[in-house]
């Protein structure tokens, strides 16, 4: 285990985001590299079933990033390609490392973000002061410091913290029956523009079930879903299409929404399957 530091140098640094949606403090990339994984023993630990106990590792040789999945169980994701176990992988800033419910960013080294700034500024005016009012889970300007457990945190104004219909509730289970998938992990909205995600939902039971999705995190105006449930027959698979649209409002605050897209049983409303994704609302 290499000793990582927070803050100062020119080495890029990384930024988790916890399933709750807190950021952690950044954690500086030295050519030592970071390891991630489920237990104590790692740089980063992420405490979640499943996240492997070594799942991945970070490497940096001055120049370049990349990841490499150490044969970890549940697999690893950069942007929306799945990496290959024991594969270095370029990781690029804006490319989004998924593992298990762990969202993780990568910030580029001082002296880059000083010349991409210097650049932007000297042909973009500067953006307008945000709305007031509460934000999302996690803000992306400023970076917020290290919160408190999810648990401790408050869905925004006007949300049940679901979208399109009940949320998990006490007694709820992921069941390997029910398979959702994305076809991407990643999301980016701009106020008052519509967009459209699409969740490809499995039954791989032996028997008929209905099976309602619906969106966890984000306020339920924000998601329309389809009212009638889909009906797969065992070994079936569908593709649900969701409507998302972020109204230009004050409460509707710019930032980073990790959220939870959930399918789950008319048959046993406790079973449910379910992916994860980050939502990124423009200004």
């Amino acid at each position: 285990m290499s000793s990582p530091s927070q803050g100062g140098g020119a080495a890029p640094k990384v930024i988790v985001i916890d399933p709750g949606g807190s950021r952690r403090l950044p954690v500086t990339l030295t050519t030592a590299g970071l390891t991630l994984g489920r237990v104590e023993g790692n740089d980063i630990v992420l405490p979640h079933d499943s996240v492997s106990r070594r799942h991945a590792r970070i490497d940096w040789d001055g120049q370049r990033a990349t990841v490499t999945d150490l044969g970890s169980s549940n697999g690893t994701n950069v942007g929306d390609a799945r990496l290959l176990a024991h594969s270095a992988q370029d990781w690029r800033p804006g490319d989004w490392l998924n593992i298990g419910p762990f969202f993780i960013q990568l910030e580029p080294p001082e002296g880059v973000m000083q010349q991409a700034q210097a650049s932007a500024s000297a042909n973009v005016p500067p953006p307008p002061p945000p709305p007031p009012g509460p934000g999302p889970y996690v803000t992306t300007n400023p970076v917020p410091g290290l919160q408190q457990a999810a648990g401790a945190q408050q869905p925004p104004p006007g949300s049940t913290g679901t979208a399109g219909s009940t949320g998990a509730a006490g007694g709820m289970f992921e069941s390997g029956r029910i398979r959702v998938t994305l076809e991407s992990n990643t999301l980016t909205l701009t106020p008052g523009q519509p967009a459209v995600v699409r969740v490809n939902v499995a039954n791989t039971g032996t028997l008929v079930d209905h099976l309602t999705v619906s969106v966890e995190g984000v306020p339920s105006a924000w998601v329309k879903a389809p009212e009638v449930p889909s009906q797969l027959n065992p070994g079936a698979q569908t593709t649900v299409v969701l409507q998302v649209n972020v109204a230009r409002v004050a409460q509707n605050r710019s930032g980073d929404y990790p959220v939870t897209v959930r399918a789950r049983s008319r048959e046993n409303p406790n079973e449910t399957g379910a992916a994860v994704a980050l939502w990124t609302v423009l200004p």
